[in-house]
C-alpha cells in the first residue's frame, strides 16, 4: 500500500481500498547504528555472505487481493501470514484487543508483546493513517524483537539456478541484530478490508520515523535498518535487492527473492532496468518513468513519450491506477460500465488472449527501454471476484467481470497486481533502478 501523506484516499470496497498513508509518527532512535549512508561500508567490514539468496514463497489470496508471506515474531515464535507491500517500508502487526475486531478478535490475530521473551520496548510511538480520515489511523509503539521468515536458501549468488535448501522459520535475523517492528490497534474500517499487517519492502525515507510531518525536518539518522538490509548486514544475502515473481491469477503462489535473481522466472536472458526517481534528491518509492501504454488490438498509444508519468510499483496494490483518461480508453475498449463505482465488463473478455497492454518505461543511461506486455485476461478478474464484492450482473442478467484498471487523480500513481503479474521485477536499492522481463507463467 503506498504511504504518502499528501494525497487523497480514494476508497474502494473492503480489499480493493486503495490506501495513502499520512504519517505523524514520533522520532525514535534506530535500533542499529548503521545509518541509510553507509549500509555498503559496514557491511564489508562486519559480515560475511552465507548465502546468494532467501527464496519466500508468498501465497496468491487473489479473491482478497494479497499476497501473504509468513514469519514469526517473539520468543517463542508466534506466526503470523501477512501482506508484502512494497509501497510501505514499516512490518507490523495487530495489537491485542483490536477495535477492530474486539472483543472477539480471531485466535491468533494479535502480537502479544508481553509474551515475548527476546522483545525490547522503544517506548516510541507508532502511528500511521491509512488515508486522511482518523477512522483508518494505525496507532501503536515501536519495538526490537527477533524475526523469522519461512523460505529456503539459495546457494548462487546473482542467479538462482541451484536447489534451495528448506530453512524453515527462526532461522533468519539473529537474536542479537533484532528488527524493528511495530504493533498498531487495527480500526475497525481497516479489519473490515482485510488490511492486518504488513511486511514493508519500501525505502528507509517511507518509513513512519521518517516522515513525522510533526517532527521537524527529516533526519536519515533517524531510520533504522529495514528487512532487506537486515538480511543483508547479516550476511544472508550477498546483495540487498530482491526480486519479485507473482505468477498469473490461477497461481497458487508466487516468489519473494532476497539478494538474487531466478532466471527461470521470466522469458529470455535479460532483464532491462528503469532509474527510480528521486524526491528531493531521496530514494523514498520505488518510482519510475512510464512511457507509454499501447493498446494492442489497434496501436493506440494511450500515454506518450512526451507526457510520461511517474508510477510506483506497489505490490500491496490490487490493480493498476492511472490517469482517469487512460483508465478511461481501456474501459472504453471493453466496453466497461460502472457498478458501485468500479468498472465492469463482460466475463468474454477473459478468453482475448491475444489482445494486451504494452508498458514501456524510461531506459537506464546507454541502455535499451524495458517493455512488458500484459495480457487482457490477466487485467479482468473471474465472474465473483473480488471476494468481498461477490457476483455482479447485467441487467439482463449477463455476468460481469471487475476491471482491474482504475482511474484517479493523482499525483500519486500505482502499478499493483494487475500489472505485476505480468513481470519479473528486480528491485535494487543500491543502484536505485528497477529491472524488468516478461514473467514465464503469463
Amino acid at each position: 500500500m503506498k504511504e504518502h501523506n499528501a494525497v487523497r484516499m480514494a476508497v474502494e470496497p473492503a480489499l480493493t481500498l486503495l490506501l495513502r498513508v499520512c504519517v505523524a509518527a514520533l522520532i525514535l532512535t534506530a535500533c542499529d547504528p548503521v545509518s541509510a549512508g553507509n549500509v555498503n561500508s559496514a557491511h564489508k567490514g562486519a559480515w560475511r555472505s552465507r548465502a546468494g539468496g532467501l527464496s519466500v514463497p508468498i501465497a496468491n489470496d487473489f479473491p482478497h487481493q494479497r499476497y501473504l508471506a509468513n514469519i514469526t515474531l517473539g520468543s517463542p515464535p508466534q506466526r503470523f501470514s501477512l501482506t508484502i507491500d512494497s509501497g510501505s517500508t514499516d512490518v507490523w502487526a495487530p495489537a491485542v484487543n483490536s477495535t477492530g475486531c474486539a472483543p472477539s478478535c480471531p485466535a491468533g490475530f494479535s502480537f502479544g508483546p508481553a509474551s515475548s521473551s527476546s522483545i525490547v520496548d522503544l517506548h516510541e510511538v507508532f502511528n500511521a493513517t491509512y488515508g486522511l480520515t482518523p477512522d483508518l489511523q494505525v496507532v501503536g509503539e515501536y519495538y526490537n524483537d527477533t524475526v523469522g521468515i519461512e523460505g529456503n536458501i539459495a546457494d548462487s549468488i546473482q542467479y538462482v539456478d541451484s536447489p534451495r535448501t528448506p530453512v524453515g522459520f527462526h532461522s533468519l535475523l539473529d537474536a542479537d541484530r533484532y528488527l524493528q517492528i511495530a504493533v498498531g490497534n487495527i480500526p475497525p474500517t481497516l479489519y473490515e478490508a482485510g488490511y492486518v499487517g504488513f511486511i514493508g519492502l519500501g525505502s528507509r525515507y517511507a518509513e513512519a520515523i521518517f516522515r513525522n510531518p510533526q517532527g521537524g525536518p527529516p533526519n536519515p539518522n533517524d531510520t533504522y535498518p529495514i528487512i532487506y538490509d537486515q538480511l543483508y548486514l547479516q550476511g544472508y544475502t550477498v546483495r540487498r535487492l530482491f526480486s519479485l515473481w507473482l505468477g498469473p491469477q490461477a497461481a497458487p503462489r508466487g516468489e519473494l527473492l532476497f539478494g538474487g535473481i531466478d532466471r527461470s522466472k521470466f522469458k529470455g536472458s535479460r532483464l532491462r532496468s528503469t532509474p527510480v526517481l528521486l524526491s528531493d534528491g531521496l530514494f523514498t518509492d520505488w518510482a519510475v518513468n512510464l512511457t507509454s501504454i499501447v493498446d494492442s488490438n489497434n496501436e493506440t498509444e494511450l500515454i506518450s513519450e512526451s507526457d510520461g508519468i511517474e508510477v510506483i510499483l506497489d505490490s500491496g496494490a490490487p490493480n493498476m491506477y492511472l490517469p482517469v483518461a487512460v483508465a478511461n480508453a481501456v474501459a472504453a475498449r471493453f466496453n466497461a460500465t460502472i457498478h458501485s463505482g468500479f468498472p465492469y465488463v463482460d466475463c468474454a473478455v477473459r478468453n482475448l488472449w491475444s489482445e494486451s497492454l504494452s508498458f514501456s518505461f524510461s531506459a537506464v543511461e546507454g541502455h535499451p527501454s524495458p517493455h512488458i506486455t500484459v495480457p487482457i485476461p490477466e487485467v479482468v478478474y473471474p465472474f465473483g471476484d473480488p471476494a468481498n464484492i461477490g457476483d455482479v450482473r447485467a441487467t439482463d442478467g449477463t455476468p460481469l467481470c471487475y476491471l482491474g484498471v482504475q482511474g484517479t487523480p493523482g499525483p500519486i500513481y500505482l502499478l499493483g497486481h494487475t500489472f505485476q503479474r505480468s513481470a519479473y521485477l528486480v528491485f535494487d536499492p543500491d543502484e536505485l533502478t528497477i529491472s524488468f522481463a516478461q514473467a514465464n507463467g503469463c
